[in-house]
């Protein structure tokens, strides 16, 4: 979001002159990490997002820049003009409780033999804790982490966890790609 910062009316010169107006972003910290100058990013950017994901906490990155605009072209500024060259401010870590049903439901989808699934945006890292956490992933279960099948874009990943209870490790089908639904 842009933020404009203008002074009181009655010291504010109604003119066409640039204001104070800076661009304050927050996303996934691998978008961050592009969107920002790499001379603001920590030498231990990974190092820090890795542990916290590790440990199942939601992970933000947080950038800004001050943009040489004036009230009229900060209303008009294209999000492709203003969202890059971002200094890196630092991560927002937030803990998602699971509800308190989370893991008796789960539980009980597995006694009931229903293979049960997530589907999410988050850090591999933090979804992986949170599977582990509510019982998706039962104790023992290995996590393979890997690139799409073949006929899919490449740049998808595929979280699967085989247990006693699956054949075979599932597959991501080609409907679930982002990028082949964008070309």
């Amino acid at each position: 979001f842009l933020m404009i910062r203008r002074p009181p009316r009655s010291t504010r010169k109604e003119s066409s002159a640039a204001s104070d107006v800076y661009k304050r972003q927050k996303g996934a910290p691998e978008k961050m990490k592009e969107l920002c100058r790499s001379s603001s990013l920590p030498k231990n950017y990974g190092e820090v997002l890795a542990r916290y994901t590790k440990k199942g906490f939601r992970v933000l990155g947080i950038g800004t820049r001050e943009l040489n605009l004036n009230y009229i072209q900060a209303q008009k500024v294209t999000r492709e003009a203003v969202e890059n060259k971002l200094v890196f401010i630092g991560f927002l870590i937030l803990k998602n409780r699971l509800k308190p049903a989370t893991t008796e439901v789960i539980t009980e989808l597995h006694s009931a033999g229903i293979k049960t699934i997530m589907l999410t945006g988050d850090n591999p890292y933090t979804a992986i804790s949170v599977g582990k956490e509510c019982g998706l992933i039962p104790g023992g279960d290995a996590v393979l982490l890997g690139e799409c099948a073949d006929e899919l874009c490449g740049d998808c990943l595929l979280y699967t966890s085989p247990s006693p209870r699956d054949s075979c490790a599932s597959r991501m089908p080609s409907s679930a790609c982002k990028k082949k639904k964008k070309k």
